[in-house]
């Protein structure tokens, strides 16, 4: 289907653009962050013919046009939702991408999704995975601490949550 192929093509080529614009900065505005998600989400759900019903909910108190956050740190979480949460058995697969103030200069942007989780005493993709530990290192270098900063939750048959707490 030609029309679908050069939508497609046009979303990759923003996705690729927008990827090389800010991967050089440290950080970017909130608007600028949920742009590139939604890009990213427009080509992975592609894969699954657009069946992932995906929520990005921004609380209303938050100007995106003013607060920045890091780059580089939630597509990687976004791209695990695609590629571990989702088999065929799973029926309404959710996505819920959230950002809301929990106090004067926090954020907490919090991936969600309905899949198949894991059990956190088991041996996890998610744990181990280079992205992972590129956005733990990324979070280092920029002052957080990540322990405080990154909260991963999932149960089995549940879903995964990962939550990011940001001073902006």
């Amino acid at each position: 289907d030609i029309d679908n192929a050069t939508k497609f093509l046009g979303d990759f080529a923003k996705l690729i653009r927008l990827n090389l614009d800010h991967c050089t900065k440290p950080t970017i505005l909130l608007t600028e962050e949920i742009e590139y998600l939604q890009s990213y989400i427009r080509v992975e759900n592609t894969r699954f013919n657009n069946t992932i019903k995906v929520i990005i909910e921004t609380d209303p108190e938050i100007d995106v046009y003013e607060v920045e956050i890091p780059t580089m740190i939630l597509q990687t979480f976004v791209e695990n939702v695609f590629f571990h949460a989702f088999p065929p058995s799973i029926t309404n697969p959710t996505l819920n991408v959230s950002f809301t103030l929990t106090a004067e200069g926090v954020l907490q942007c919090k991936i969600e999704d309905n899949g198949i989780g894991y059990s956190l005493g088991t041996s996890s993709k998610l744990h181990n995975s280079k992205g992972v530990s590129l956005v733990k290192e990324r979070l280092t270098l920029l002052g957080y601490n990540v322990e405080e900063a990154v909260e991963i939750t999932s149960e089995k048959n549940k879903g995964t949550s990962v939550i990011f707490t940001l001073q902006v």
